[in-house]
């Protein structure tokens, strides 16, 4: 991708980034929209594909740093600004918490936040994905068995008195820990 003549130091997905902000601003009038442009926090929330209250939000949970003020004492946004919160916005698309964003962050914002730092971060999480398939086929195995024992008619109506469930280390235990319970005070 060639660069435009006033940005010609850009990356190409910084590039493209500024070069969708430019065509932003001109529909808004704004024809002099330059790479360091302050934009409000209107502006930067559309140019961020998020809503004012996420701006807000994750500034007050310290994801992104609150920005300078303009003389009128409105928010003054960059497109660095723009490129971390579509970053922290991606992150979490691909299943990171806003804690373990936040926790990238400094070394990404200093640009020490490799590819090493990225792949371990990756493979992190597609364990952490693995596990929880695994305790969700768990549960699901619980959930047939439990479809399996069911003897009622389907017009009865159960109680929690009368229901329990197997233990399988998903969590379900609380019934049958109630059921011993019931048994050891006496009551039925």
């Amino acid at each position: 991708m060639t660069a435009l003549p006033s940005s010609p130091n850009l990356a190409p997905a910084r590039q493209n980034t500024w070069t969708q902000l430019k065509a932003w601003s001109t529909l808004q009038g704004q024809a002099d929209f330059s790479e360091n442009h302050a934009m409000n926090i209107s502006q930067f929330a559309k140019a961020s594909q998020v809503s004012t209250d996420t701006v807000r939000y994750y500034e007050k949970q310290g994801i992104i740093k609150a920005p300078a003020r303009q003389s009128n004492g409105y928010r003054s946004y960059t497109l660095t600004d723009v490129e971390l919160l579509r970053f922290v916005r991606g992150a979490q698309a691909l299943g990171f918490s806003l804690g373990e964003i936040q926790a990238i962050l400094p070394r990404l914002t200093a640009g020490q936040f490799g590819r090493a730092e990225i792949e371990q971060q990756l493979t992190e999480k597609m364990a952490q994905i693995d596990e929880h398939m695994r305790q969700l086929k768990t549960l699901k195995k619980e959930l047939q068995a439990t479809f399996a024992m069911l003897t009622c008619k389907p017009e009865q109506v159960v109680t929690t008195a009368q229901s329990t469930a197997t233990d399988s280390g998903s969590g379900a235990g609380a019934a049958v820990a109630r059921k011993k319970f019931k048994m050891l005070s006496g009551k039925n």
